[in-house]
């Protein structure tokens, strides 16, 4: 079954699928990234055109991780690979009631930093119905930079999907860290679930520093007569892994709103901070994982 939505401050028509008591619609754009390590860039309207909503948009790239191997899949079932693409990443998927009650008024908004289904079901069964959303944005050293451009890029793009009413900002682990940096750069939220990371957990690093991530990715890449401006996205991913660089860090720019103060609350009415049972699991290495396909 098709959901319909005509927005009118968008300027479009969004045609979504519905499930069950929800509806959901998919791959929305809500930024576009001009240039490699470049600050985001807004959508702001689609010029009253029909949006095919019902697919999800392309992730941002990363490093391969066997879902299939997690879950306990058995090693015939191929787990396919979702699409990927630099530019054309930044994508948001809304779910709501799929019966509005008008009775109900404005809903509020939740939107979660890295299946959203799930949570607005279970608002619907509690009678106090939610809008969630959630956001594809950049990662890894995309979202870090080069050391020559913008800074926290991951930050920039979460922070053009977050301008909505009424809005709880929610994140586990790392998207935590990330909820808890909008707490403290003022981002418009009334309410933030931190679970299982803050600031405190994972401080901002100093400028100084980036030259520990930078560095041994540019060595990697001149080795095969590249760099990280010119090569592509999966010879950046494949140095990644080559390099072992698994973390990274939120920056301490100068230039953007001050961290480090993490007692500072912006906008925030209401704040809930929670650790997620057993998180680890999903961290543990289950043996060796299989090939990727």
């Amino acid at each position: 079954m098709m959901a319909t939505v005509k927005h009118d401050s968008l300027n479009a028509t969004f045609h979504g699928i519905v499930r069950g008591s929800v509806a959901q619609f998919r791959g929305i754009k809500y930024g576009r990234v001009p240039e490699r390590f470049a600050a985001p860039e807004a959508v702001d309207g689609w010029d009253g055109k029909e949006v095919d909503a019902k697919q999800y948009g392309p992730k941002c790239p990363q490093q391969y991780f066997d879902v299939g191997h997690l879950l306990r899949l058995p090693e015939e079932v191929e787990v396919p690979r979702d699409e990927e693409d630099e530019f054309e990443c930044l994508n948001l998927d809304v779910t709501i009631p799929a019966i509005a009650d008008k009775r109900n008024g404005l809903l509020p908004v939740m939107v979660w930093i890295h299946d959203t289904s799930k949570m607005v079901e279970d608002s619907i069964k509690q009678s106090k119905p939610i809008v969630v959303v959630a956001m594809q944005y950049r990662l890894n050293i995309f979202a870090f930079g080069d050391g020559k451009g913008p800074k926290n890029l991951a930050l920039k793009d979460q922070r053009l999907a977050i301008e909505w009413e009424n809005v709880t900002i929610a994140g586990e682990s790392a998207g935590a860290v990330y909820a808890h940096a909008h707490v403290v750069q003022n981002a418009p939220a009334k309410r933030a679930i931190l679970m299982s990371g803050t600031l405190e957990m994972s401080p901002p690093r100093p400028l100084s520093q980036e030259g520990t991530i930078v560095a041994p990715l540019e060595a990697k890449l001149a080795s095969v007569g590249s760099s990280l401006r010119t090569a592509s996205a999966a010879e950046i991913i494949k140095a990644l892994a080559e390099v072992n660089l698994v973390s990274m860090w939120i920056q301490q720019d100068p230039d953007e709103p001050d961290l480090s103060d993490w007692t500072k609350t912006g906008q925030v009415e209401s704040l809930l901070i929670g650790d997620v049972e057993y998180e680890v699991r999903t961290r543990q290495k289950f043996g060796a994982q299989r090939e990727p396909h």
